[in-house]
């Protein structure tokens, strides 16, 4: 397998990755199976739901405040 090629504009910042078809058919498998995991756990999936509920209600803490809190 061939490998992972970075792509980086004329000031150097990284603009894009080439992977190899062969990584990639692995990747896309991992990640139909993963999605397929989360999907028929319906513990998780009411987690996630409660979740966006909270967030479109405005109940959420931001980073800096939780660190505040815990004195972090």
């Amino acid at each position: 397998m061939s490998a992972i090629q970075y792509i980086r504009d004329e000031r150097g910042n990284l603009t894009g990755v080439i992977i190899p078809v062969e990584l990639w058919k692995i990747i896309k498998e991992e990640i139909k199976e993963e999605t397929s995991e989360i999907l028929n756990n319906s513990k998780l999936m009411k987690a996630i739901e409660e979740s966006e509920a909270d967030i479109q209600a405005g109940r959420v803490t931001s980073l800096e405040d939780l660190q505040k809190e815990l004195g972090l």
